[in-house]
């Protein structure tokens, strides 16, 4: 669950820069959870956090002031997942939304000037299973897992905590007997 800079209102052509890439492994075919990692990444267009994002988020000035630009985070993630994925593995990044991937990692990417990772090309939209799977309107992560008598674990609205959370209703899903795709992608 990516974070990225944000206002309370955002103006007119604001774009968000992430300030958080979190990873949680889940093995889809045992359901069991695997390493995490978390990177930190320094804005560049707006270096100054809101302090509604501040708020939001947990994530302090200091934090981001010390944090390596996104390039190189986005580097440290693919050899970091390079490291944890044997390399005849499929896998693919599970989201809360489209939101994370197609408009924070792609704002990114073009604002750093690098190329959109293949492996953001698609993704699970867990979102979506999960109103597929228990017949419900799309809701919130908070609302899933209380849909699934489960309580949420950490911190809202940090990416790590937010991406374990993640991987717990993906587990559930799983052990439901969900068939988990690719149902999110980006334009050709």
């Amino acid at each position: 669950d990516i974070e990225a800079t944000c206002e309370a209102e955002h103006p007119a052509g604001y774009r968000p820069e992430v300030i958080e890439l979190p990873v949680v492994l889940l093995n889809a075919k045992t359901g069991e959870l695997g390493a995490s990692y978390r990177s930190y990444c320094r804005p560049k267009v707006n270096p100054v956090l809101s302090q509604y994002c501040i708020s939001l988020t947990g994530i302090t000035q200091k934090t981001v002031d010390k944090a390596k630009e996104f390039p190189e985070v986005l580097e440290d993630m693919i050899a970091w997942l390079g490291k944890h994925i044997p390399q005849d593995s499929k896998f693919a990044f599970v989201t809360d939304g489209d939101y994370d991937i197609a408009k924070f990692g792609v704002v990114q990417c073009e604002l750093s000037g690098v190329a959109i990772p293949a492996m953001w090309r698609s993704w699970v939209n867990i979102r979506k299973h999960f109103s597929n799977m228990y017949s419900q309107k799309r809701v919130n992560l908070q609302s899933m897992l209380s849909m699934l008598s489960m309580s949420f674990e950490g911190r809202p609205h940090s990416g790590l905590d937010d991406s374990k959370n993640i991987a717990r209703i993906t587990q559930r899903l799983l052990a439901d007997g969900c068939s988990l795709s690719a149902n999110g992608r980006l334009p050709s």
